[in-house]
């Protein structure tokens, strides 16, 4: 089997550090922090369930299933909540490539980190 994994923010589209500011407000949200060290964290070419479990740990949190779930929906909800007000861009040809894709033969498989959540979606789909 053959798949395409895809990153979001920087290749697929530009949101002006969306995400980053929607795992900050996931932190103070889920566990009382107020100033997260964003700084300290390498975000390029990584999973978002790479990302919680590292934020996790620089906070000192046990980087627990529980806890990367309950960083993870957080994160989701202020990502979804944010997108539409972001003046950010989907790049050149991703729309096309996104509809090429879903022409792929059976048994092809593409994953794109996020495009799970419907917040993403939209804000890939609006013009």
């Amino acid at each position: 089997m053959r798949t395409l994994f895809f990153d979001i923010d920087g290749t697929l589209l530009v949101t002006q550090s969306a995400g980053g500011n929607a795992l900050a407000e996931a932190m103070r949200n889920e566990f009382g922090l107020e100033h997260f060290p964003l700084e300290q964290i390498r975000f390029g070419g990584r999973t978002d369930r790479d990302l919680v479990r590292e934020i996790l740990e620089v906070a000192g949190i046990e980087a627990s299933a529980v806890n990367q779930g309950r960083l993870r929906r957080s994160y989701c909800h202020s990502l979804r909540e944010s997108l539409p007000s972001v003046t950010g861009s989907v790049l050149p040809g991703v729309k096309d490539l996104l509809g090429a894709l879903h022409h792929l033969p059976a048994g092809a498989e593409h994953i794109v980190e996020d495009l799970t959540d419907p917040g993403v979606l939209e804000y890939l789909a609006r013009d």
